[in-house]
């Protein structure tokens, strides 16, 4: 089954995490690795052609277990504004103002994403400035931020991660502690949170990024850098890690056991949720999320507080960060799709504050 926190994190939160963080060069591997919003920051390597080819999870379910899927495009079919990706932001006061934008993103490296629908190259060329997910990151802020944060990744003193996981679940995330370049002996100190985040991108996806390839939100701001267009981010690396170490940790244990179980799906996951993203079915996303972490032993209760912290506190601190750039005209901002449906989400978020957004595409 899907990994659900890998996805749902992969649309929500920047994928960038390391313990022990020594060099610069060690902190540039973890971020290409496990970045779902950065520009990758791999040496220069020649253009990787892999293609990530998964299977289509949804697609299956319609087949095999129909009452199941009939239910999850019931319940996602009545959420808010999930619909659509691209919106446009007005003020019914102010009509000689330049609207803005509100665009839903995906947080992985895939040409049918990253090649931009003409709706939405024509909104960038009546923007001035593009709003990121989060903030442009260099080494030093980087050392800083996870140098604040160490304490929010370990567990506390006496704390083993051998002592909440059986044998073979720590055999597992050895081999997942490997590859992120992280040393074995931090494996049984990290906080749930931290494995679940090292497990957000598959080793396909992890060979593109070293390769060059951008995700959706690194080409924008790819394209913000190459038009002179001005940038800035809606919330720091700091705010998203705490908001994931807030999560309490039975909730993290419960997620990172499923998380392991459909580890060797996540190809699988990325393209059902491309295809769903393709579609612009965005408000199908959580529901399907919810099904199967079900199917993978954790009760919908053990998101509770994962949505209360990772959308809707931050959906309300993204969108006041970015009212009095709203309030001037002109910005496109670019965040992970399932920011925007539902009654909390970005859309409606935007008109409790007098605003018009109406979908373009």
């Amino acid at each position: 089954m899907l990994s659900t926190l890998r996805l749902l994190v992969s649309y929500y939160v920047i994928g960038v995490l390391i313990v022990s963080l020594k060099t610069r060069a060690i902190a540039h591997a973890a971020l290409l690795a496990l970045s779902g919003l950065l520009i990758p920051v791999a040496p220069a390597f020649a253009q990787d052609t892999t293609k990530c080819v998964g299977r289509d999870l949804l697609g299956e379910f319609r087949a095999a277990e129909p009452k199941l899927y009939l239910g999850i495009e019931a319940e996602g079919n009545a959420i808010e504004n999930g619909k659509a990706l691209l919106w446009k932001i007005e003020h019914e006061k102010f009509p000689n103002r330049i609207p803005s934008y509100l665009f839903g993103t995906m947080h992985v490296s895939d040409e049918r994403l990253t090649t931009l629908p003409a709706a939405v190259e024509t909104a960038l060329g009546k923007s001035r400035r593009i709003a990121l997910e989060v903030e442009a990151m260099t080494g030093g802020r980087l050392q800083e931020v996870f140098n604040s944060m160490q304490p929010t990744m370990t567990l506390p003193e006496g704390g083993k991660l051998d002592k909440l996981l059986n044998e073979a679940e720590m055999a597992r995330l050895a081999a997942v502690v490997k590859l992120a370049g992280l040393p074995p002996d931090s494996l049984n100190r990290l906080r749930p949170w931290v494995l679940t985040m090292l497990m957000s991108t598959s080793e396909c996806q992890i060979k593109r990024m070293r390769g060059g390839k951008n995700t959706l939100d690194g080409e924008l701001a790819a394209i913000a850098e190459r038009r002179g267009m001005g940038t800035f981010g809606l919330e720091s690396l700091d705010m998203q890690f705490q908001a994931l170490a807030s999560v309490p940790d039975a909730d993290q244990v419960n997620i990172l056991k499923a998380t392991l179980k459909s580890y060797d799906k996540l190809d699988d996951s990325l393209e059902t949720m491309t295809q769903l993203y393709l579609k612009k079915d965005i408000g199908i996303i959580w529901p399907l999320q919810m099904a199967l972490a079900e199917k993978n032993g954790v009760s919908r209760t053990s998101f509770d507080a994962f949505k209360e912290s990772m959308i809707v506190t931050r959906n309300v601190r993204m969108r006041d960060r970015a009212m009095m750039h709203v309030a001037y005209g002109g910005v496109f901002i670019a965040v992970g799709a399932l920011h925007l449906p539902g009654k909390k989400g970005l859309v409606e978020l935007f008109r409790e504050t007098g605003h018009k957004v109406t979908a373009v595409e």
